[in-house]
């Protein structure tokens, strides 16, 4: 895998394998809109940037006014 340092700051599109990147797109811009939660399958870039199929659940994170502040993101092998 990659370490936190090789993660922070990076954009999460910038972590998964160019042809899956409409898809995950997709699915977040679905959860900013509906605001609740979304799951997805993608291939990331792993360690020497090779491809890990990752299950990912995606939740809203609702502040002040329910105003979706962010989104905290779990995923799987």
């Amino acid at each position: 895998g990659k370490s936190p340092g090789e993660l922070h700051g990076k954009p999460l599109l910038d972590l998964v394998t160019p042809a899956d990147r409409g898809p995950v797109r997709s699915a977040l811009d679905n959860l900013l809109r509906e605001g609740s939660s979304a799951r997805f399958e993608a291939r990331f870039l792993g360690e020497h940037d090779v491809p890990v199929w990752l299950e990912t659940l995606a939740t809203a994170i609702r502040g002040e006014g329910n105003r979706i502040e962010g989104a905290v993101l779990g995923a799987r092998e």
